[in-house]
C-alpha cells in the first residue's frame, strides 16, 4: 500500500496535492520530476485506498463503493476542500460546475450548479484575502 501510517505523517510538506485520482496523480508526478531534488509531497485522498486489481470492474461494483450515506460526493466536501486548498495557499482550485449536476453524464454528484459555485466563491473571499496577505509577507521576506 502506498498509504504510510497516520504517525509517520509530516507536520509541514513542501506541496500537497488533493486528490489521488487521475488528474492529481499526474500533477504529483510531474511536480517531483520538475523539482528534482529530495523533497516533500503529500497527495490527500478522502476515499480508501485500493490494492491493485482490487478496484470494482463494473458499473454496479463502482456505483457501490462510490455512492452512499458513509461516502456522499455532495457540495459540502467541494466547500470544505477548497477552503482547505485556499487556507494552505493553492494557486488554483478545480471545480465541476454544472447548470443541472443531477443530469450531468458523469461527476454530477460532486458538480456544483452556479448558484453554488457562487456562493463557494463568496464564501471563500476571507480566505483568498488572507492568502493575498501571505503572499504579501513572502513577496517583502525575499
Amino acid at each position: 500500500m502506498l498509504a504510510i501510517p497516520w504517525d509517520q505523517k509530516q507536520d509541514h510538506y513542501e506541496v500537497a496535492i488533493v486528490g489521488s485520482g487521475y488528474g492529481g496523480s499526474i500533477t504529483a508526478a510531474r511536480i517531483a520530476a520538475a523539482l528534482g531534488k529530495p523533497h516533500s509531497l503529500c497527495i490527500l485522498e478522502r476515499g480508501r485506498e485500493w490494492a491493485p486489481g482490487g478496484f470494482p470492474s463494473d458499473v454496479p461494483g463502482v456505483l457501490q463503493q462510490t455512492r452512499g450515506d458513509l461516502n456522499p460526493l455532495a457540495c459540502l466536501r467541494v466547500h470544505t476542500l477548497a477552503r482547505a486548498a485556499v487556507a494552505i495557499g493553492a494557486d488554483g482550485l478545480i471545480v465541476e460546475v454544472h447548470p443541472q449536476p443531477e443530469k450531468a453524464i458523469s461527476d454530477g454528484a460532486q458538480s456544483l450548479d452556479p448558484k453554488q459555485w457562487a456562493k463557494m466563491m463568496q464564501d471563500l473571499q476571507p480566505y483568498i484575502a488572507l492568502w493575498k496577505q501571505s503572499r504579501v509577507r513572502e513577496a517583502v521576506a525575499v
